[in-house]
């Protein structure tokens, strides 16, 4: 036999990752002294309509504390004359967030703006001006249409008179070139 030295090895200590979402411990994920990477990252809780991802660490000599970062998605609202006039920029709007919608800009000759509409044809969701709104989709984006309600043209009435005393009275509408009676 011969003789073996034998020497004292110094344990590495161990650290601890705790994972935490929504200010729920996910997981937790252990490591040792000197170690430069995980054997493991947990995957983030999904939570619908947002990106989320873990925030930037480094292992060190010491227990670790990690939070997931969630990034609300956005889409864009696309404004639609709907046979009106002018210009609107799209709207990015985030999801869980309430906003307004931005004011109407378009104008349209003979018709006043009453609103939007997700249809042109004005069957789909309704929105007023400004309304505020949230999650319109959970897609990339939803076009408004505007919705327009015809101006009655003005009404006028011409009274006939005869010795002082009305005789007859004739209604028209603004834009006529005649009359649809005129009395004896």
């Amino acid at each position: 036999a011969e003789d073996l030295d034998l020497y004292a090895a110094k344990a590495k200590k161990t650290y601890t990752v705790t994972f935490i979402a929504d200010n729920k411990v996910v997981d937790r994920v252990t490591y040792t002294e000197g170690d430069t990477k995980l054997s493991r990252v947990p995957q983030i809780p999904f939570k619908n309509g947002y990106l989320a991802k873990w925030e930037n660490y480094q292992l060190a000599d010491k227990d670790i504390v990690v939070r997931a970062i969630y990034t609300a998605k956005t889409y864009i609202v696309t404004f639609d004359a709907n046979g009106g006039e002018g210009e609107m920029e799209r709207q990015i709007l985030a999801i869980d967030v309430m906003k307004p919608l931005n004011a109407n800009k378009y104008t349209r000759a003979g018709y006043t703006f009453a609103g939007w509409n997700t249809k042109a044809d004005g069957t789909g969701y309704t929105y007023a001006d400004k309304e505020l709104v949230r999650n319109l989709t959970y897609l990339n984006g939803v076009t408004l249409y505007a919705v327009w309600e015809e101006i009655p043209a003005a009404t006028h009435t011409v009274t006939f008179m005869a010795n002082g005393e009305v005789v007859d009275k004739v209604t028209f509408t603004e834009g006529d070139k005649t009359l649809s009676r005129v009395p004896n």
